[in-house]
């Protein structure tokens, strides 16, 4: 869960400290662990960078991290002066300072601390601005000032890298932010491949390769395929009635209208999901359906099956209309095909 006020303690500075601005506090004020060792280097998180500790000023803690390249969590500590700064001194700590409220910070600090180096996070800022981190450094405790009023104490060192709006970042990222636990893994295959793919286009780095027998649409989110669609139909003439645009109807995701008075309702399915032609209206004046590999069952009337090739033609001449999600798939795709050329 999200630390909350109600469950904090926030723990004052037995003395004043004056402000650093350093990138790293004093060596006195950030011992950490070694490094972990070197697995699962793909792995993805997210973390909530918003404590209510210390100031509570959300922004205040993310541009610290931004600062000093950490991500972190509150749940400060006083530091007996000859205690070291590790986790087997902290935990115990931490349990006597925090009480009954300790277990959730125990969950989001364990969390924080078992990340492996090389692991990359996700943090979104509170304009909605997204970066992406990779770990670079073992946990630790820093108490400067700055750090406790921030309430960013419990740290790992990063590399940090702008992606910018939500535009560029895949659906399935975007709904690990809803729910309000502190870290949380991203299990999704296809947004831990975007992470790396995105980590290595933002360097300036080589991507890595895109397993073999996969094309555009498998490395697509069924969000993403529906964008395509949506973008591509409207290029067509077709408006799109963004308030019916919702999860209600089974039998298509969205109606469009066309200003010559005609009607329509769009259903997109992806993977093996089947379009069902028989289950939408046939009372519209068209009915669009695309499944990127053909898996159309049924029949209608009104049907009109948009077909994969068109839209990866579309795709490939109307770039800059798409999704910063779906642009950059398309060119991890096109350099790896060329690279095989």
């Amino acid at each position: 869960m999200v630390d909350s006020p109600e469950r904090r303690r926030d723990i004052k500075p037995s003395s004043p400290q004056s402000k650093t601005s350093e990138h790293r506090p004093p060596a006195s004020s950030a011992r950490s662990l070694a490094p972990t060792e070197r697995s699962h280097d793909n792995q993805v998180w997210r973390i909530h960078i918003r404590p209510y500790g210390g100031l509570a000023n959300h922004q205040r803690a993310y541009d610290l991290c931004l600062r000093d390249g950490v991500i972190g969590v509150g749940w400060q500590v006083d530091f007996p002066e000859a205690a070291a700064h590790n986790l087997e001194t902290y935990l115990p700590l931490a349990a006597t300072t925090h009480g009954e409220h300790w277990a959730s910070g125990r969950k989001a600090i364990s969390k924080l601390a078992s990340m492996t180096v090389g692991n990359f996070v996700w943090m979104r800022s509170p304009k909605g601005i997204y970066h992406l981190c990779k770990i670079r450094g073992g946990w630790e405790y820093r108490d400067s000032q700055e750090n406790r009023e921030a309430d960013i104490a419990n740290v790992r060192p990063v590399e940090i890298r702008e992606v910018g709006t939500e535009d560029r970042v895949p659906g399935s990222i975007v709904a690990c932010f809803r729910p309000p636990m502190t870290v949380q893994s991203v299990t999704a295959s296809t947004a831990i491949l975007y992470t790396q793919l995105l980590w290595c286009e933002l360097g300036n780095e080589p991507i890595p390769a895109i397993p073999a027998g996969m094309d555009i649409f498998d490395l697509l989110s069924s969000e993403d395929v529906e964008d395509v669609i949506f973008v591509f139909l409207q290029t067509q003439g077709w408006i799109v009635r963004p308030s019916r645009r919702r999860r209600e109807t089974i039998a298509y995701e969205f109606t469009m209208a066309h200003p010559d008075g005609r009607e329509a309702v769009v259903q997109v399915k992806t993977g093996q999901t089947k379009v069902d032609l028989s289950a939408m209206p046939d009372t519209v004046d068209v009915a669009f359906a695309f499944q990127p590999r053909g898996l159309v069952t049924g029949t209608n009337v009104k049907a009109c099956i948009v077909q994969p090739e068109r839209i990866m033609t579309f795709m490939k001449t109307s770039r800059r209309l798409l999704p910063g999600t779906v642009q950059t798939w398309l060119d991890a795709v096109s350099l790896l095909e060329s690279r095989h050329k």
